[in-house]
């Protein structure tokens, strides 16, 4: 007589499983979509991939916070990244710091390509990079030389770009820029 009364319970279990099943896995759904993230890809190892995958300390100033920023120049802007800080003042003289490599041990780069060359007499920071034509900027912190040679000792400071907006061939565009 009393394995019809567990029958009954185990029945009256497995129906609130069931009724309640749909609603826990589309609120589960629901929490998941809300929880997506922009992605975001890196170079800091060369190759485009994602931040999580790469073994190093990488920063990464995205267009949102550039725009957000009221910095006038690129050392301003640097300033505000975690472990750099720019030494000198003005945008000639700027020279940044990586966790306390500066000079020839912190290498900057513009889409991918080497930018400080001291024996052609500029600092490592070109005041040439309007704010303006900066996409992002990744902040690659900690030695880097196996990827980027000697000059990557202290850190690499990549500044990528925006990609140009061809128009048709009646038009032109001009974006005004002042500092």
């Amino acid at each position: 007589m009393q394995q019809p009364s567990v029958t009954r319970r185990a029945l009256k279990a497995l129906c609130a499983v069931l009724l309640f099943a749909p609603a826990s896995a589309s609120a589960a759904e629901s929490a998941r979509a809300a929880s997506t993230l922009p992605e975001i890809v890196v170079t800091a190892t060369k190759t485009a991939e994602d931040p999580f995958f790469v073994p190093s300390s990488i920063e990464t100033v995205s267009p949102a916070e550039i725009e957000r920023e009221v910095a006038g120049n690129t050392p301003e802007l640097l300033e505000k990244v975690p472990g750099v800080s720019v030494e000198g003042s003005g945008a000639w003289e700027a020279a940044p710091i990586i966790r306390g490599f500066s000079g020839t041990r912190t290498l900057v780069l513009v889409d991918g390509e080497q930018e400080n060359n001291l024996w052609a007499g500029r600092d490592p920071l070109s005041p040439f990079i309007g704010m303006a034509d900066i996409e992002r900027i990744e902040v690659l912190k900690g030695p880097a030389s196996v990827l980027y040679g000697s000059d990557a000792l202290g850190g690499v400071i990549n500044f990528i770009t925006k990609k140009p907006d061809y128009a048709r061939n009646d038009t032109w565009q001009f974006s005004p820029e002042a500092s």
